[in-house]
């Protein structure tokens, strides 16, 4: 399997499937993800752009993909797919001096570092625990 970087896959990759919403192209992607086929969703790109997402893969995988889209998904699958985590479920990140969700990650390294563009308050996150050996 040859390795595309995310960027060409937009620029180079071919359509292997045209999904009437978003969230019916993140399941196309999750099912070639589980198949290790590397691919993109392309979105549209404005209030002009009449497209329907597309879900984008290397040349090399387009017959694969294509055969793997065709057949009905797996109810397990789907399942897991639809009680995954997602970032829309988490509660926005807020300031803790002023409530304001105007944030900036200023670094990340070794733990958060938070900047309001509100009030200018500064905050670090806990840093994550070494893993046991």
């Amino acid at each position: 399997m040859e390795f595309y970087p995310i960027g060409l896959l937009e620029l180079g990759g071919e359509s292997v499937v045209e999904c009437e919403t978003y969230e019916e192209a993140e399941l196309c992607s999750h099912v070639l993800h589980l198949a290790e086929i590397r691919n993109v969703i392309l979105r549209p790109s404005g209030k002009l752009d009449l497209r329907w997402p597309q879900v984008k893969v290397a040349p090399d995988d387009v017959l694969r993909a294509k055969e793997i889209l065709s057949k009905p998904v797996d109810e397990k699958i789907r399942h897991d797919f639809e009680e995954r985590p997602r970032l829309t479920d988490l509660p926005p990140l807020s300031c803790p001096h002023c409530a304001s969700t105007d944030i900036l990650l200023e670094s990340a390294d070794p733990a958060n570092l938070w900047e309001c563009e509100a009030c200018g308050a500064n905050w670090q996150d806990p840093e994550p625990e070494a893993p046991d050996e």
